[in-house]
This record gives structure tokens, C-alpha cells and sequence, in this order.
């Protein structure tokens, strides 16, 4: 009878790992094009081969798949990429972190498929390198730990890091031990070789999968990492633009999913299987046994090791905000008291505030958040073991800076769950938030002029027309006469400054609120937008930045630019017909000799004429 039962609680278990084992994620829409400019696609496809370093065995960025092939999330970007250009892919695999560098300094390889950087570190931590990032990746850093590791009573803490990975940290009270692979560091801690390991959040993840982490824990720390390709600083441009180009291609849930296939160890052996699905044994067994013996031992188990960790909790987050974050914090719950440490503590707070959500709901305490906001991250830390928030806090310079802080809310079972108090680590992310900014400045507008992209000025102008169809803008297309002349005669060093001249001129004459791009290699698109402008006074800004091109120099030497710009004034028509009719009008210029300005006329019966310009 025993034994009946035994084998009903097995066949309900696999049964519950089938059906909760299987996950739907959202399918993935096919790729838009990747979009790369006639040189870029021109270098690639003269390129033909690309070799590429990889260190095989990181899940979960790169790994074998069941047939033998590589696969991950650098793959998945340079697949695209190869698809793209038509270029040839050779994937060379290296047993260290350090040799794959050591590849591509000596020009055996042409892309590092992993590099990592520790982002917001000093640049008294920073090492000189010689290797440049093309970044796919921001996460952040975490720290693995062994559960009967007590930080506290360990006067010089050992951390494990990648041999050839710049130094994350002089603290006098760490010594860095270096590892050949992140699979060496984590298993360093595992055997208490050391007592920490850092690394990015997703190889942290999968490994905290596995059955032999079940006695680690990961800690999120104040610190972010960017993984991307490794190039040499000389590479070309149209190299890295490429790169650029497709990583951007990337929607985060197709990067998200890569990273999620990438993770999964598989389950090889019983305890695997109770390791990875704890949750749903968990539930089936409830079912089954006696409810009022097992909550018995669980509360009991949580209310004991709790107390025990509250002042583990206490003393690990004063050394991490000591080495990685700027300042500490311990907010008594019961008391409502605050109070921040750490000997980098730049706020312009007292180092002990009482009464502090009556004193954020009074706005007498410089932390951008009502009382509401705080009980709210309170309540959100209380569902996990960690948590991190953004907001920004006043310093003692008078300004408002972003500060991140991540946290863990301790409740114990006296409290019925309720929330006595919370622990973290402040870090400055300022230059994280301006440098997000930047990016986003970036993915709108042309790297080389400083002008919008194709895509966002098409776009902006397709909203303009739409949202007043009467809208009298003019449309106006550029082109430089005899500009392959200059990539051949002088070179392409040249030829970008000569494009990059001209986006700075366009700049200068026309309005902000004209929608100014460069469409495409030596072609460039104006949609002046102001209602007031008349044809008079476009020919004049024209004529004005055809003058100032002819007296381009390049090295001290006069190279005049001449351009041929044709326009259309909008009368109510679609982007796609003023388009062919402002290119009518270019050809025209062209035909009649270049170097000039024709606008097409909105009526039939005089479809194009030029516009008057001053003579040289």
C-alpha cells in the first residue's frame, strides 16, 4: 500500500513539471532591416570574413547548442549581421578570458565576442586599456556568496574576478584573486577559495540554477557592468557603426529571450530536479501532507533563521556600501528613523533623521519622494529578498542628484509580515542617467553631422503633414556636387569632413524647429516647417549655405563644395508626392548646370522653376 502511494506521488510530480514547466513568451516579429549605409555595407561584404573570440562555456552568452553549433546572444547579433552583409563568420574559441584578448591585440581575430567593463568606477580604479567597446549589454553586478560565509568576522575579504578584467576595487579590506573563466571564479566560492565572486546579473542567474549553487547567495551591489564586442581602438568606423546598427536592430525582449535560453543548465539527475522546481514540489506535497505539521516546522525554521540573519544583513550591507557604494542605509520601520552610513556619504541629510516620512510628507528633508512613494518601496522590498529604486536626493554642493538604492526589507513572523526594517546600499548613478540621455540623443540623429536619421525625420515630418494638412512647409533635397571626388582625390578622411562641415553649417543657418537630417551617404533632406517662411527667404539661406561651402578648406587647402538642392512648397498633398517633386526639382539643378537652387511650384501649370541667386 506504502509503495502504491510512493509511486502516485511521483507520477503527480512529473506531471506538475510538465505542465508548469512550460512557458509562452511573446513571439518575436521579424527583424526590421538593419539599415547600414552604402559604406558600411560596401566594407562589410569587402571584408567577407569575420573572426570572431569566444570563450564557449559562458552561459548564458555563449554555449553549444544540441547540434553542436554556438549560440547566445553575441551570436544572435552577428548572425543578423552576416544575414545583412553577407558576411563570412569563424568563431574561435579560447579556453581564458585573458587569451581572447590577447587574440585580438595581436590581430588574430577581428571582435572580442564578450568584453566587460565595470561602469561608474573612478578613474583611480580604472586600468589602461587597450581594447574599445561596442556595448550590447548593461546590467548590473552581483556578488556570489557562500550562505555560511560571515563577512563581518573576515578582517581582508578575498573576491574572485577574471584574469585581464580591470580591477573593481582597492579597498584595503579586499584582495582580488584572479580566474581564468567565470565558471573558475564561481566555483571558487562554492569551494571556499574564496568568500565572494562579481559578475553581471544574467551569468550570476544562470548559475544560481544550478544544483551545486544551492548553498550560494547572489546579492545585487551598487555597481553596473556593460558587456559587449571587443574591438581595437583603430578599427574602422564602418565596422563599429555596423555593429551599432544591428545591436540597435535588437528589440530588449529578443535579448531577453536569448538570455533566458542561454540559462537553462537542463536537469540531469533527481536532485537537479528538486533544485530547479522546489516550488512546485512544494505545493504538491502540501496537498498531500499534514498542513498543521509542516506550517509548524516552516514557521518555526523562518522565525529563527531570520533573527539570525538580521544582523548578517546589518554588517554585510555597511562593508558593501564601504567598497561599492557611496553610502548606507538602515531605516527602523517601528521607530520611523533613518539613518545613513558609510564614510563616503555625500547627502545633504542628517546622519540620523526622526519622524522621516512626516518629514518627507512635510518636505522638509531633501529626498525627492512623498511618504506614500517610500511606504510603497517598503511594501515592494517586503515581496522580495532584494530590491533596488532610483530617485534623487539633495547633496551638500545644493544640487539634486540621481542616487539608486538597493535594499532588503526584513520581516519576522511576530510581526505577522509587517515590514520592522530595511537595509541597503546609495550609490551616485548621475552619469548613468545622463549617459542614458546621451543614447537616447544618439539612436535619433547621424553620428557623423550631429543631423536626425532617415527614419526619425520621416517620421516627425509624416506628424507635421498629418496633424495640419494645410501646413505650407517646404521640402527641400540636397546633394553634393562631385563628392565622390573627394573620398577619391583626398581620401574618405576627406569625405566625412566634408559631410561633417556641412551638417554644422545646416545647423548654423536654419531654425531649431526645421526638421534637418541627412538622408542617406551625400544626400541630405530639409523640411523648413516655420509657416512664415517664403520662398524669398529660403532661396536667401540656401544661397547663404552654398556660399559658405564654397569656401570649404580642407588641411588649409581651398576644396570648394558645390551643392544642388531642388524644393517643393506643400500644398495639402502626402510626404511621398512632395518628395518626388522636390526630387524633380534636384534634377532640374543638376541638368541645368548644378551648383544651385530650383523650387517646384505648387500648381500644374508651372510645375518647376529656379530660384534666383546671387552671382559669385
Amino acid at each position: 500500500m506504502r509503495k502504491n502511494k510512493m509511486a502516485a506521488v511521483l507520477l503527480l510530480m512529473l506531471c506538475l513539471f510538465y505542465v508548469s514547466g512550460s512557458t509562452v513568451y511573446g513571439a518575436s516579429l521579424p527583424p526590421e532591416k538593419v539599415g547600414l549605409s552604402g559604406e558600411e555595407l560596401q566594407y562589410m561584404q569587402s571584408k567577407k570574413v569575420l573572426k570572431v573570440a569566444i570563450l564557449p562555456n559562458w552561459k548564458p552568452f555563449f554555449y553549444t547548442g544540441s547540434r553542436g553549433e554556438y549560440e547566445g546572444l553575441p551570436v544572435m547579433i552577428l548572425n543578423r549581421l552576416a544575414e545583412e552583409t553577407g558576411v563570412s563568420l569563424v568563431f574561435v574559441p579560447t579556453k581564458t578570458y585573458h587569451e581572447s584578448l590577447e587574440l585580438l591585440k595581436t590581430g588574430e581575430v577581428d571582435l572580442v565576442g564578450t568584453l566587460t567593463e565595470y561602469s561608474g568606477r573612478s578613474a583611480a580604479m580604472l586600468q589602461d586599456s587597450t581594447l574599445k567597446m561596442v556595448p550590447y549589454l548593461q546590467t548590473q553586478a552581483v556578488l556570489i556568496q557562500h550562505k555560511n560565509t560571515n563577512l563581518a568576522k573576515i578582517p581582508v575579504v578575498t573576491l574572485a574576478d577574471l584574469v585581464g578584467r580591470q580591477e573593481v576595487t582597492r579597498n584595503q579590506n579586499v584582495a582580488t584573486i584572479y580566474y581564468e573563466s567565470p565558471q573558475e571564479c564561481l566555483n571558487a566560492v562554492r569551494c571556499k577559495q574564496v568568500e565572494l565572486s562579481i559578475c553581471d546579473s544574467f551569468t550570476g542567474a544562470a548559475w544560481m540554477q544550478r544544483y551545486e549553487a544551492k548553498d550560494m547567495l547572489s546579492i545585487p551591489v551598487n555597481m553596473t557592468m556593460e558587456l559587449g564586442f571587443g574591438v581595437l581602438p583603430e578599427a574602422d568606423s564602418r565596422l563599429t557603426g555596423s555593429l551599432q546598427k544591428t545591436i540597435a536592430n535588437f528589440s530588449n525582449g529578443d535579448m531577453t529571450r536569448s538570455l533566458i535560453a542561454g540559462s537553462d543548465y537542463g536537469s540531469d539527475n533527481l536532485m537537479e530536479f528538486i533544485y530547479r522546481y522546489p516550488f512546485e514540489i512544494v505545493c504538491f506535497m502540501a496537498s498531500i501532507m499534514f498542513v498543521a505539521a509542516l506550517g509548524l516546522i516552516t514557521y518555526t525554521k523562518v522565525n529563527v533563521s531570520q533573527h539570525q540573519a538580521l544582523q548578517g544583513y546589518e554588517e554585510s550591507y555597511r562593508l558593501l556600501s564601504d567598497t561599492f557604494g557611496e553610502a548606507g542605509v538602515e531605516y527602523d520601520y517601528l521607530n520611523d528613523t533613518l539613518t545613513i552610513f558609510g564614510e563616503h556619504s555625500n547627502l545633504d541629510t542628517s546622519p540620523r533623521v526622526e519622524g522621516f516620512k512626516e518629514m518627507l510628507q512635510n518636505r522638509t528633508v531633501r529626498v525627492a519622494l512623498t511618504a506614500e512613494e517610500f511606504e510603497r518601496i517598503i511594501l515592494n522590498g517586503a515581496e522580495n529578498r532584494s530590491f533596488s529604486t532610483e530617485f534623487q536626493c539633495g547633496v551638500k554642493s545644493g544640487e539634486w542628484v540621481w542616487y539608486r538604492l538597493i535594499y532588503t526589507v526584513i520581516c519576522t513572523t511576530e510581526s505577522h509580515r509587517r515590514p520592522i526594517r530595511l537595509v541597503g546600499c546609495l550609490t551616485n548613478v548621475n552619469a548613468e542617467h545622463a549617459e542614458k540621455e546621451r543614447l537616447l540623443q544618439l539612436s535619433s540623429n547621424d553620428q557623423l553631422t550631429g543631423l536626425l536619421n532617415r527614419k526619425t525625420a520621416q517620421e516627425r515630418i509624416r506628424v507635421l503633414m498629418e496633424e495640419d494638412p494645410t501646413h505650407t512647409g517646404i521640402l527641400a533635397i540636397l546633394d553634393i556636387d562631385y563628392f565622390k571626388k573627394f573620398n577619391d582625390q583626398r581620401g574618405h578622411l576627406c569625405g566625412d569632413d566634408v559631410l561633417r562641415s556641412l551638417g554644422q553649417t545646416v545647423l548654423e543657418i536654419f531654425d531649431p524647429e526645421d526638421v534637418l537630417c541627412r538622408w542617406g551617404g551625400d544626400e541630405f533632406l530639409f523640411f523648413l516647417v516655420d509657416d512664415q517662411k517664403n520662398e524669398g527667404l529660403v532661396a536667401m539661406k540656401m544661397e547663404q549655405l552654398r556660399q559658405r561651402m564654397s569656401s570649404y578648406q580642407y588641411m588649409d587647402e581651398h576644396c570648394p563644395v558645390t551643392l544642388s538642392i531642388g524644393g517643393a512648397k506643400n500644398f495639402g498633398c502626402t510626404f511621398d508626392v512632395l518628395f518626388q517633386q522636390a526630387d524633380d526639382a534636384l534634377y532640374l539643378a543638376k541638368e541645368n548646370g548644378k551648383d544651385q537652387f530650383w523650387l517646384c511650384a505648387p500648381t500644374q501649370q508651372n510645375p518647376v522653376k529656379p530660384i534666383e541667386r546671387e552671382t559669385r
